[in-house]
Parts: structure tokens; sequence; C-alpha cells
């Protein structure tokens, strides 16, 4: 219908234009209510946006000779005390790490803390920018339709923060054979130089997640959802790290034409005296709900331990020979996994 050269945020676009201007007047109003709303959503928002730059020296092996490595993106300020949400791809492991707020004027920014999982990082400046807003994190539960407008405020390149509009696309739990640790918002909005860590709104204004990695094959943005990124800003808060839970077992998803989803979750391992193993959990368990909803995957599982914090007790409800059973699993911490490199998307391991 559109040239394949356009990008899908401007089919987006043009595919709703289109469809307005099949009406008369009242597609006229719509059109003018999405530009405002649009305006609306970029004028009050725009100014808690940030570019960051974080830089290391280090040695050029073919020169052996240090070299200076940059790298750019984009951040928002949370909190009116002036901390600001990133990725932490951007800072980890960097000697210096600068805030642009609008252009040519930076500011030296302390790492508070940083989630290689998550890919988020929160960085501390001595005080909120004059004329600097903050964005206020949802703690909603309900994750956004797939389907809704949304609006990316960047800072792309070397220029001022720049508002793109785009859909929802869908919710994943992992890309390809890499799980998160909670179900994601995948959007149609592509990710440029300069765009990872910018904050996603809705039309409302509401904000809607960060971007925490890109799928160049379909141009699309994945974006941790507001209450998890809340989630990870209260433990970078409190620790400099984010926590997460195991109860050590493994599972698969099996067809199920009895669930609204066609499927149900089996516990195919029980780790011995674990705590799945404790609690009384066996192989074969159909593990149906938890304190947080139906679970009828991985992805619901892991979100259920995700809000479930190290030394608590995950409630579920459970299946075993026709009946139901209700079990308290304690949580435990997981083991920090050590890395070399900073990951691209969010990775965790497959088993809970």
């Amino acid at each position: 219908m559109f040239p394949a050269a356009y990008s899908p945020a401007a089919r987006t676009a043009l595919l709703l234009l289109t469809f307005l201007s099949a009406g008369s007047s009242f597609a006229q109003t719509g059109i003018h209510d999405l530009q405002r709303r649009v305006v609306e959503v970029f004028s009050s928002q725009s100014n808690s946006v940030v570019r960051i730059k974080a830089q290391r020296e280090e040695l050029n092996p073919a020169e052996n000779e240090p070299r200076l490595r940059l790298t750019i993106g984009s951040g928002f300020f949370v909190s009116k005390e002036g901390h600001v949400l990133t990725n932490s791809s951007l800072v980890y492991q960097m000697d210096k790490v600068l805030v642009e707020y609008r252009q040519g004027l930076e500011v030296n920014a302390k790492v508070v803390g940083l989630d290689l999982i998550s890919n988020i990082a929160l960085l501390k400046l001595e005080k909120l920018p004059d004329k600097a807003t903050f964005v206020q994190l949802d703690d909603s539960p309900k994750l956004p339709d797939v389907g809704i407008f949304s609006i990316a405020i960047t800072c792309p390149l070397q220029f001022a923060p720049s508002p793109s509009m785009g859909i929802v696309t869908g919710h994943e739990s992992s890309i390809g054979r890499r799980p998160f640790p909670t179900p994601i918002l995948r959007t149609n909005i592509p990710a440029l130089p300069g765009d990872s860590g910018s904050p996603l709104f809705g039309l409302d204004g509401r904000f809607l997640g960060i971007n925490v990695a890109s799928i160049k094959e379909i141009r699309a943005t994945c974006v941790f959802p507001a209450r998890a990124t809340k989630r990870i800003l209260d433990d970078l808060l409190l620790s400099g790290k984010a926590e997460y839970g195991t109860i050590e077992l493994k599972v698969k998803e099996e067809k199920n034409l009895g669930t609204p989803s066609g499927n149900r979750l089996i516990v195919s391992s029980v780790i011995p005296n674990g705590p799945a193993a404790k609690a009384g959990l066996q192989n074969g368990d159909w593990i149906k709900s938890s304190i947080y909803g139906p679970i009828l995957s991985l992805g619901d599982l892991q979100t259920a331990l995700f809000y479930t914090r190290p030394g608590q007790l995950l409630k579920l409800t459970v299946e075993r020979n026709g009946e139901s059973s209700e079990f308290s699993v304690p949580v435990q911490a997981r083991l920090p996994r050590s890395t070399g490199s900073v990951p691209k998307a969010p990775a965790v391991p497959q088993s809970p």
C-alpha cells in the first residue's frame, strides 16, 4: 500500500490519515485532535528528556596506545532530586558520565546503580536543572493495550529532544531464546542512534516505559513497562542493584483447550532441597495461578517472581490429580551472573 522505504511509524501515520480522510468534517476533527495531543504530550514531557554521554579510556590493541570510547543515548528525569533513568549499556564500566540538558548544558552525573538484566541504570545529578521537569512513573499492573498510539521522546544524534509516534505492537516475554524477567512492550518506533534509554508515553501523557532494546530486523523497539521500571528504580534507589528471585524449578508449556490461552504450565523438574521442593511442589503439577493472576505461560510465572522479592512468599494455586491446592513458596535470591560485556537486551535464565 505504501512504499517499503517508509518507516513503520510513517506507515502508521499514513494509514491513520488515510482512514480519517475517508470521512468528512469528523475526519478533520480527528486529525486535529490527534495532532493536538501529540503536541501537548511533547510540550509537557520534553523538558524531562536528556542526552547521556559516557566515556572511557581504553587501550587500542593495534596502536598500543589509549583511545577514548564514547557512548551516547537518551535518558529522563524521574525525581525532583535530579535522578535520571537510562540504559545500563550506555554507562556500564564508563569512567565519566555526562547529562546534557538542552543543547550545550552538560553536567557530571553519578551512577547510583545499574541492572544488566533489565538494561536500566540510575544516575544522579546534584540537583534538578532549572525549568527541567520529571516523569511520574505509573504503578498500574495493566499493560497498555496492543494497538494504542504511543510517543517516544528521544535525543537523536546532536539534536534537541524530538518526538516519534507509533503504536504498541505486542506484549513479548522473550526475543528468540532470550526471555525477559517480565513481559515487555514491542513498538513499531525504530530506535535510531541516540534513542536508547528514551521514555515512551501514551496520547494521554501517561508514562508507558523505557526503551531497553531494539529489534533491527523489523525496526522495532522493546520497552520495559512502567510498573516494572518503577520496581527496578526502587531497588536501585535502595541498594544500587536490582534483586531477582528464584524458586528453583523448571516448567514447560503444554497445549490445553480448557484454558483461555489454550496453554497450561506444568512443572517438569523440581531442584532437590530448593524452595519449590521444600514447599511441596512436584513434577507434573499444573501451576494455575498466583496472587498476581492466572498463570498460562512461562511469562506469567516470571512476572509473579519479578514482583515477589527474595525473602517473601509466592502463593501459587496448583492442580494435582484433579484437585487444587495452595502452596506458599519462599523466594530466594538468585545468584548474580558474571559478565564481561553489556547485553544488548535484557536476559534472564530460562528456569524460574
